[in-house]
């Protein structure tokens, strides 16, 4: 999934990943709670985007983990 841009998110979205990477700022793990159809995997892949870019890429691997399961079970 490309990155996002700030514009192209809902502001539920928006709030979302400004509340996921404030608190990965300050602890290891964050977790997005969200109704269903509600862009949780967009949130996820915007997050991901601003770790990679800050460097912080070694910490995706379980959010990585989960996507592939995910593609693997939609197959």
């Amino acid at each position: 999934m490309p990155p996002t841009t700030p514009a192209s998110l809902f502001p539920h979205q928006r709030e979302a990943v400004d509340a996921a990477r404030k608190t990965l700022a300050q602890s290891s793990r964050a977790t997005a709670v969200m109704p269903c159809g509600t862009g949780k995997t967009r949130v996820g892949a915007e997050v991901a985007h601003h770790l990679e870019a800050a460097g912080e890429g070694h910490r995706l691997g379980r959010f990585l983990q989960i996507i592939g399961s995910l593609v693997d079970v939609c197959r």
